[in-house]
C-alpha cells in the first residue's frame, strides 16, 4: 500500500472516530441538560397527567408485592413479548390446583395473571404495572385446562408524560404527552372452531 493511500485510510478512520466522539459528547450533553432541569413535584405532574386524559391503573397492594421486570431497564413502550423468554409454562400456570374461594382477582380468574413493573426514569409515572398471563389456555374451577380456549390480554389505553428537557440549565423540566397501552388483566376467549382446527 502506498504512503498516500495509507494516509487517506488513516484520515478517513480519524474522521469517523471524531464523528463518533462528537455524537457521543452531544448525547451526553443532552442527557446532562435533561438531568439538570428542576422536576416538578408529584402533585403538579399528576394534575398535568389528569388534565391530558391520563390515569395509570395500579394493581392492588404495594409495589413491593409486584415482581420486578427481569433484566429489562428503561423500556419506553411495554411489549409483553419483551419479557425475555417468559412463556405461560415459565410463569407457573396453576394446572391441577383447585381455584381458591377467595383471593385476589388475578389469582382466582379463569385466566390467572401476575404483575410486572415497567420502570422508566424519563416518564411520569416512573413505574407502570402490567399484567402478564400465567396460562396459555383458560382453567376450569378444578384447575384443568379448558380445550379450545386461550387467554387474551385486556388493554387499557391511557396517557403518560415523557420528559423532553428544559429550555435552559436549571429551568423547569418540560413534558410531552405520550400514549400508553397498559395490559391490566387477561380474559378467557373461546377459539373459533375453524381456527381451532388449524392450530
Amino acid at each position: 500500500m502506498s504512503g498516500s493511500l495509507r494516509r487517506t485510510h488513516l484520515l478517513r478512520g480519524q474522521t469517523t472516530m471524531m464523528s463518533v466522539v462528537l455524537l457521543l459528547s452531544i448525547m451526553v450533553k443532552a442527557d446532562q441538560e435533561k438531568t439538570s432541569c428542576l422536576v416538578p413535584d408529584d402533585v403538579h405532574l399528576l394534575s398535568l397527567l389528569i388534565e391530558n386524559g391520563g390515569v395509570v391503573l395500579s394493581p392492588p397492594g404495594n409495589e413491593g408485592d409486584v415482581e420486578p421486570r427481569r433484566s429489562v431497564q428503561d423500556i419506553h413502550i411495554f411489549n409483553p413479548t419483551s419479557l425475555l423468554g417468559d412463556t405461560p409454562s415459565d410463569l407457573d400456570c396453576p394446572v391441577g390446583e383447585k381455584s381458591p374461594q377467595d383471593g385476589a382477582v388475578n389469582e382466582i380468574a379463569t385466566c390467572p395473571w401476575r404483575y410486572v413493573v415497567d420502570r422508566d426514569p424519563h416518564r411520569y409515572p416512573v413505574s407502570v404495572s402490567h399484567a402478564v398471563n400465567r396460562c396459555g389456555a383458560c382453567l376450569d374451577q378444578h384447575g384443568a385446562l379448558i380445550e379450545g380456549t386461550r387467554c387474551e390480554p385486556v388493554p387499557y389505553l391511557t396517557k403518560v408524560l415523557r420528559q423532553r428537557g428544559c429550555d435552559q440549565r436549571g429551568g423547569i423540566m418540560q413534558y410531552d404527552v405520550e400514549d400508553l397501552e397498559q395490559i391490566v388483566a387477561f380474559q378467557c376467549t373461546i377459539i373459533p372452531k375453524r381456527l381451532n382446527e388449524r392450530i
